[in-house]
């Protein structure tokens, strides 16, 4: 019968090699989780970070002074007032404890059809309505078709120039609105051609600008500025609506009317839609064009943008939605 043999022994010095590689390892495990933790832990903070920042305000280099807190233009007796502050917080006639009127808002791309089709065919009507001291009408020129103008930042450029023009000269600003979304001015969406500052400038001074504020119209002062405010009101859900897909995005045209966001533009008449909601008469085209001839009696080297003689019925059943900045 074999006999078994006798385990030889470690020596203190083998054991000690042995329990330094064990440690040895299990520090090596153990650093090896506290780093994955800790890149985990950074990558979460990280991700927490890029969403936290991207839901907070954008802020631009240089803002106009005479703008509502959220970029809107406020125009009352048919001018833009110089304390857009102050209307903040009044969006109808139920919460406007200023004047007590209706409040119309409209949000409006330089490039979206649907947006020159509402304008060509309400435009004149609120003009008159604000003339008259009947609505407080407040505008957003927004910037979200830039990737349809080949590189020229048309959208950009153009509310830019809204918000310039409103500036320097705020009794005229609703005519050089309309004269932007003119049919045959307007560039197509689809077969963009873009409109150089100085034929912008023509149209500036066709509205009512002398040669020298002509020139100021078109300097991009508040470009940066048209980019955060529609950035910023993009992630207002209360202005999404739905995209025909089920889906609500923020899109353009925008209108709000005493509140209340128009979900639809397929109304025959929408001068008629908005006169209904708000309690007002549509005034006929002969009380219109006596409004034009006062207003264009004002000054000598101001005209208007009206053509009393025609009237755009173009419907528009594009939306355009907004794209992330």
């Amino acid at each position: 019968m074999a006999t078994k043999k006798n385990a030889r022994k470690k020596t203190n010095d083998e054991i000690k090699a042995e329990n330094a590689a064990q440690l040895k390892e299990t520090r090596m495990y153990t650093l090896i989780g506290i780093t994955t933790v800790v890149i985990l832990a950074m990558i979460t903070l990280l991700i927490g970070f890029v969403i936290w920042h991207g839901n907070q305000p954008k802020t631009a280099s240089v803002s106009p002074s005479f703008t509502t807190s959220n970029g809107a233009i406020v125009i009352v007796n048919g001018k833009v007032d110089d304390n857009g502050k102050r209307w903040d917080n009044i969006d109808s006639k139920d919460n406007n404890t200023i004047n007590h009127l209706p409040v119309i808002a409209n949000g409006q791309d330089p490039l979206c059809p649907g947006c020159g089709a509402l304008e060509r065919e309400i435009g004149d009507t609120v003009e008159y309505w604000s003339e008259h001291n009947q609505v407080v009408y407040k505008q957003w020129p927004l910037s979200i078709l830039d990737r349809l103008s080949n590189g020229a930042r048309y959208s950009t450029r153009v509310a830019a120039d809204f918000y310039r023009f409103a500036e320097l000269d705020p009794n005229d600003y609703l005519k050089f609105v309309s004269i932007m979304y003119e049919s045959g001015i307007q560039p197509s969406e689809s077969a963009f051609v873009n409109i150089d500052d100085s034929k912008i400038q023509e149209y500036g001074k066709k509205a009512g600008l002398t040669d020298e504020q002509a020139k100021q119209l078109t300097d991009g002062k508040y470009q940066d500025f048209v980019e955060a405010t529609t950035s910023n009101l993009s992630k207002d859900k209360s202005l999404w609506r739905d995209a025909g897909d089920g889906q609500s995005t923020f899109m353009t045209p925008l209108l709000v009317i005493n509140g209340e966001l128009v979900q639809s533009y397929d109304a025959d008449d929408m001068t008629t839609y908005i006169a209904n909601k708000i309690g007002l008469t549509v005034p006929s085209e002969t009380d219109k064009n006596k409004t034009d001839k006062i207003t264009s009696s004002k000054s000598d080297n101001k005209t208007t943008s009206k053509d009393s003689s025609t009237k755009s019925s173009e419907k528009s059943s594009s939306t355009d939605k907004t794209t992330t900045k």
